[in-house]
């Protein structure tokens, strides 16, 4: 009997939006920076597992003065995250980062229509729900705000 795999290999891009001098289909556009890091996730893994995943291999790009190298200062880490996430009118509350669905060039969503434009959905930090069919999903941006 042939065994399924227990983990994946997803991609994570590190990627922030840029104000565009002039543009017909809006003011920002996502720019990628910095090298893409290649990251072992379960085969359904939990928000939360995609969030700490992240978190320990891309916290040493911050500046080792930064306030959000303490745990507790993170958005996902607040009991409230939800509220958050819904109320982020302002990037700033997603500081230092939030984790969207992403195509392949890490520029178009893979959960919406291309003709929505929507730049990724949002990860939910859920550490009590599995996602399931991860595996088509599996590129993400990691877009930083801070």
């Amino acid at each position: 009997m042939k065994r399924l795999p227990t983990h994946i290999l997803a991609v994570a891009y590190h990627r922030r939006f840029v104000q565009l001098k002039s543009s017909l289909l809006g003011k920002f556009s996502p720019e990628l920076i910095s090298q893409p890091m290649v990251i072992r996730l379960p085969l359904e893994p939990t928000g939360r597992e995609i969030y700490d995943e992240i978190w320990a291999l891309a916290h040493g790009i911050l500046k080792s003065d930064s306030k959000y190298l303490d745990s507790k200062n993170l958005w996902w880490n607040k009991s409230n995250w939800k509220q958050i996430l819904e109320e982020s009118t302002s990037k700033s509350q997603l500081k230092p980062f939030v984790l969207k669905y992403v195509d392949r060039g890490a520029f178009n969503c893979t959960k919406c229509n291309w003709v929505d434009m929507c730049s990724g959905c949002a990860i939910e930090p859920d550490s009590d729900r599995k996602i399931h069919r991860f595996l088509p999903l599996g590129n993400i941006a990691i877009e930083w705000h801070s």
